[in-house]
């Protein structure tokens, strides 16, 4: 081969070289330019997010300590959503509550705190946010915990704040469940609330999976049996009570959704919620006697209507896998 042709092979194999790093080069910027801008764009998002919860907070603070000061109902009714103030049956008791606890004098913040939680879904996008602030009233101290949804597509009456609790600062009863009432929370509901509270320990209690675990012993009825009406309880069918039992223990994906409370014409009680199980949505629901003993538990996994709660247990062998049984 002629040097003058060594030269020339060179040359093109150089100009090939500079041509693919130039190549790699220009699709480095482009990647590194659309990385740097997702980034920006997630940050960004984030930032936003975190603005909104804050004011959310901020303007409900400033609200609720003016309603407070000047023991004005119709303020307090401000705070909550259309579909809170549709569900929540009781609020007038529940804001008689708030004014006899600190009604009339000047709230003077302290700090806050919030959690939120987003579901990403076409057209039912959620916007869900937990909070808390504490405040003093002279010389005493106060906690007010509320839910507020700041995003709920499929029914847009949700937006707003859902459910309220106000206690003293040191007051060890439970302010917040997973089963979120409607209105404000008083001492009218204590006791459906505590029975609430000992489904919740049940519902996250540390255990092993019944359908994971064929050995696996149910605890003994007596955690949950104080719940209930005596007479009721007594006429409960066993197998009614392991469907129910199996359904609270065992660790299979589920979530209840915001609730409220039904006053009957006989003065008792009815819990409702939407209830998400494995993949299937649903509804379920706790009647209350008079003295805030259960009296039936509904749950159905298929069906998101809110139907009525008869006395006994319902709907828990749905919920039960072939490994259970």
């Amino acid at each position: 081969m002629k040097l003058q042709d060594v030269f020339l092979e060179r040359s093109f194999k150089n100009q090939r070289i500079r041509r693919i790093l130039a190549g790699i080069l220009v699709m480095a910027v482009i990647l590194g330019m659309t990385g740097c801008s997702g980034f920006l764009d997630r940050t960004g998002l984030l930032s936003n997010q975190a603005k909104i919860e804050a004011e959310a907070c901020e303007a409900f603070e400033k609200d609720f300590f003016q309603a407070l000061e000047k023991e004005d109902p119709k303020l307090v009714k401000k705070l909550f959503s259309p579909r809170a103030l549709q569900r929540a049956e009781d609020l007038d008791e529940g804001i008689e509550y708030l004014f006899g606890l600190c009604g009339g004098e000047k709230a003077v913040f302290k700090k806050d705190n919030k959690s939120a939680y987003q579901n990403i879904e076409k057209k039912k996008n959620t916007w869900e946010m937990h909070a808390y602030c504490f405040f003093t009233c002279g010389d005493r101290e106060f906690k007010v915990n509320w839910t507020q949804y700041l995003e709920y597509d499929e029914d847009e009456r949700m937006i707003g704040v859902y459910t309220l609790n106000l206690c003293p600062s040191d007051d060890t009863y439970a302010t917040h469940s997973i089963y979120s009432a409607a209105g404000i929370h008083h001492p009218g509901r204590y006791a459906e609330n505590e029975a609430i509270w000992v489904l919740d320990t049940l519902y996250l209690t540390d255990h092993k999976a019944t359908d994971r675990n064929p050995e696996y012993k149910l605890p003994d009825e007596s955690t949950w049996s104080g719940l209930w009406d005596e007479d009721v309880f007594s006429e409960l069918d066993q197998q009614d009570k392991d469907d129910m039992a199996h359904f609270f223990l065992n660790d299979r994906s589920r979530e209840f959704g915001p609730g409220w409370f039904e006053i009957t014409k006989d003065g008792s009680m009815i819990y409702h919620c939407k209830l998400r199980f494995a993949l299937q949505w649903g509804c379920f629901g706790v009647r209350f006697n008079e003295d805030g003993k259960i009296t039936g538990i509904a749950v159905d996994i298929y069906h998101e209507s809110y139907n009525e709660v008869k006395e006994g247990i319902h709907g828990f062998d749905d919920t039960r896998s072939e490994k259970d049984n």
